[in-house]
């Protein structure tokens, strides 16, 4: 079993003041971030360049527009499939 646990950076919506946490909350999860931690540890043990970090990062984002511009693009489901691939029948009651 893995379990992954994670923080959002950023606020619940645009404008959102976050006075649920503090600037320091968020400061501390940043430090523990386990993407740039990962990336430090394989930099010390000599298994990546920083140019090779930069370019993960960058065909990262890329992929990530192309996938936000395709959804974009992309038609509208049907409501008619909004139960398919569902396991078992949504019951709201």
């Amino acid at each position: 079993m893995l379990e992954c646990k994670t923080y959002r950076f950023l606020g619940h919506y645009v404008g959102d003041p976050q006075d649920y946490r503090t600037p320091a909350e968020v400061e501390e999860h940043r430090r523990d971030d386990p993407l740039p931690r990962f990336a430090s540890y394989l930099q010390a043990a000599g298994m990546l360049t920083v140019a090779e970090q930069r370019q993960i990062e960058k065909t990262a984002e890329e992929e990530a527009a192309e996938a936000l511009a395709f959804a974009i693009a992309s038609p509208e489901p049907d409501p008619a499939e909004l139960t398919e691939h569902i396991t078992r029948p949504f019951n709201p009651l």
